[in-house]
């Protein structure tokens, strides 16, 4: 699980440290720092696949990443801390990032273990310095990948590189959700679901227990659903599209006659009920056009999901925040230096609880993250 991420002259955070939990459900207005926050995790992504040049191109370069900009700033610092393999162990990634005439550089990328019962501080060990990409894949499958060091640099690298930010809000006419997809890109659900159809096919081939709970859910939501229609296309038996049967009939849908909201709850309920859980599991505005008895069950999906599965998801809805504990939330504001992130301290609103929902108290403004 990633315990620990610290942040110095990140996007609109100026300098900040946050723990994170099993669920951590990200609240806070327009403009405090929630996309940018979640931005971290593609980054890391990109750092994991050596293309950390792609990313700060795609973001106009590293003046539009640095905090303020580099007339302000000319140093971003990232450090993750994460749980390591071996009990009372944490692994540490770290990454300092510079400004330089021709953009960026990297100043110093670093890996190592902390024992906190122990040291004040985790051992380090530089991996790389003054250049433009990420030394962590080339590091972790190093042929020499005998020694402690490799090991961490490995355990690491495997956590984030297969990272995903999943946001299925598409659902347009044209969007692969409802269109043919290609059987063989099933084994795991793509960021925006465009694959569901293939995704479910492979599941109800080889895991057909967790195929009934991805049905069971759905009904739960829309209670005149049946089942898929999981068949490869006729014509092209490479090629399969998301059908369905409605309860006592016959006649086989399409996706285009799914609503929009159900959709994208299928693409959920597949995501938090897979066989194969991802270790972090990152969800941007889940609760988008779903039904507020939808998002109930998807936060039980979510609470299930994270026996397994670290969770992290962002949300502007107050149903789906009444679902969960104080201890689950982290609230983002906007302030004079920049984006402030903290979680919420279940004792100190333990009285207000007991008259007020979470949603209420974060309508009225008074645990922050509204404006």
């Amino acid at each position: 699980m990633l315990r620990t991420i610290k942040l110095k002259n990140f996007r609109s955070f100026g300098e900040c440290s946050i723990d994170l939990n099993s669920i951590n459900i990200l609240i806070g207005g327009n403009g405090s720092g929630k996309s940018n926050f979640i931005s971290l995790f593609v980054l890391l992504n990109y750092i994991g696949k050596a293309k950390l040049r792609v990313w700060i191109a795609q973001k106009g370069g590293f003046d539009n990443v640095v905090y303020k900009g580099i007339q302000e700033n000319d140093t971003i610092d990232i450090e993750f801390i994460f749980d390591s393999k071996k009990e009372d162990l944490l692994n540490v990634y770290g990454l300092s990032i510079g400004a330089t005439e021709d953009d960026y550089i990297i100043s110093r990328e670093y890996i190592g273990y902390w024992d906190k019962a122990l040291y004040h501080e985790p051992y380090t060990l530089a991996i790389n310095s003054l250049g433009n990409e990420s030394k962590l894949s080339s590091y972790a499958n190093s042929s020499s990948n005998i020694s402690n060091d490799n090991y961490i640099a490995g355990h690491i690298y495997d956590i984030i590189k297969d990272w995903k930010i999943y946001h299925f809000d598409d659902v347009s006419p044209n969007s692969g959700k409802k269109r043919e997809q290609r059987i063989e890109d099933g084994y795991s659900l793509n960021e925006e679901g465009d694959n569901i159809a293939a995704f479910l096919y492979f599941i109800k081939k080889k895991f057909n227990d967790n195929y009934q709970k991805i049905v069971e859910a759905v009904r739960l939501v829309a209670p005149y659903f049946n089942d898929f229609v999981l068949e490869p296309d006729i014509l092209n038996n490479e090629l399969i599209k998301l059908k369905w049967t409605e309860k006592d009939g016959i006649k086989e849908f399409g996706a285009s006659l799914i609503s929009d909201g159900t959709i994208r709850f299928i693409c959920l309920a597949a995501l938090l009920l897979q066989p194969f859980m991802p270790k972090i599991i990152i969800i941007d505005e889940p609760e988008l056009g779903l039904h507020p008895l939808a998002i109930q069950i998807l936060s039980e999906l979510i609470k299930k999901a994270s026996v397994k599965s670290q969770i992290i998801t962002a949300t502007q809805s107050v149903t789906l925040l009444n679902q969960f504990e104080p201890k689950d939330i982290i609230v983002l504001d906007k302030e004079k230096n920049g984006s402030f992130i903290k979680r919420l301290n279940e004792e100190e609103l333990s009285e207000w609880l007991q008259d007020y929902t979470l949603g209420e108290l974060w309508e009225s403004n008074y645990i922050g993250g509204r404006y």
